[in-house]
């Protein structure tokens, strides 16, 4: 399947990620290419597949951090392509999975700062994290603001959503 059918298929199955969708996304490639293609459309249709595929990301950079696959054509940056277009869906929820991500080993802890976790915006996913239950959400609500607290911050993020579209432009 190309990038554009398996964008179709998934859209015609109602926003489901069908085995034959996951199958085909298995490979990095194919997730580079459709992190391409995402990148020009309107994320919230997606956002079913952009956790699914945020969820190979981790299972592919965990394989490459416990040398079970080589990487030689920098897939190991789809993560945090992945985790940039899954902010355009502007769901706050997305902050505990992008959480869980940045955890999975040092090498993504390190790269994926607080800039990834606003994609709702940073009063919104401030006041999702101040009310929400999960275990993970205080130290995520202060991780967030004590970047964002910083006065230039909110312009790092602009260039730093600048650097991200360049980036997955050039796939």
């Amino acid at each position: 399947m190309n990038t554009d059918q398996i964008l179709a298929q998934y859209l015609s199955d109602v926003s489901e990620v069908t085995s034959k969708v996951a199958n085909t996304l298995q490979q990095p490639r194919a997730r580079q290419l459709v992190y391409k293609e995402l990148l020009a459309k309107p994320r919230l249709p997606f956002h079913s597949l952009l956790r699914h595929l945020l969820q190979e990301e981790v299972m592919y950079r965990n394989a490459l951090w416990n040398l079970e696959v080589q990487d030689d054509d920098n897939h190991f940056e789809g993560i945090y392509r992945c985790a940039y277009l899954l902010g355009g869906c502007a769901d706050p929820s997305d902050t505990l999975l992008l959480w869980d991500a940045k955890f999975i080993n040092m090498d993504v802890g390190t790269s994926m700062g607080a800039e990834f976790f606003i994609g709702a915006g940073l009063h919104e996913t401030l006041a999702y994290l101040s009310q929400c239950s999960a275990k993970d959400a205080a130290e995520i609500r202060e991780y967030v603001w004590g970047y964002f607290s910083d006065a230039d911050a909110l312009k790092w993020q602009k260039d730093w959503e600048e650097e991200r579209i360049t980036d997955i432009r050039s796939i």
